[in-house]
């Protein structure tokens, strides 16, 4: 089962909207780095480890591009074996795939979570997304709302 790497956005997004929890329910394990933790500022309820990206010149060349913590997302995901790095923010998600990793956002957790019947409708919770301030193009809300009713 993969494990998932997310970023501080998602973690904050999952959490206004009180999904978190999904995290440890789809995935084998919840790695965050000790930056994302230091950002999130809130004590995780799921079960998680605590990682760090143990290639310093690589996180600095990352750090130079992203914020911290998506930098440490992807270094990190480098370095583990079967996991999905979870990054809401554009220039990270084309960052970390331009290195191979497999990426996903919060959006995706959600959709995964809905094809999977952990949750029973997705809309209130993408409206729920949106009230809490996340960008969904019309184009992509448009596929949610015909493909996961």
């Amino acid at each position: 089962m993969l494990s998932i790497i997310p970023d501080t956005s998602c973690l904050i997004l999952l959490t206004k909207i009180e999904a978190l929890q999904l995290l440890s329910l789809m995935y084998g394990k919840v790695l965050i780095p000790e930056i994302v933790i230091k950002e999130f500022k809130e004590t995780l309820s799921i079960p998680h480890e605590i990682i760090n990206c143990q290639n310093p010149i690589l996180l600095k060349k990352l750090e130079n591009q992203l914020d911290s913590g998506e930098a440490a997302v992807i270094c990190a995901g480098l370095e583990q074996k079967e996991v999905i790095v979870a990054i809401d923010d554009l220039k990270g998600r084309k960052m970390a795939a331009s290195y191979g990793l497999s990426v996903t956002g919060t959006l995706g957790i959600l959709v995964k979570a809905k094809r999977n019947g952990l949750i029973p409708i997705l809309e209130p919770l993408v409206e729920k997304l949106i009230q809490v301030g996340i960008r969904i193009s019309p184009e992509v809300l448009e596929v949610i709302r015909k493909d996961y009713p």
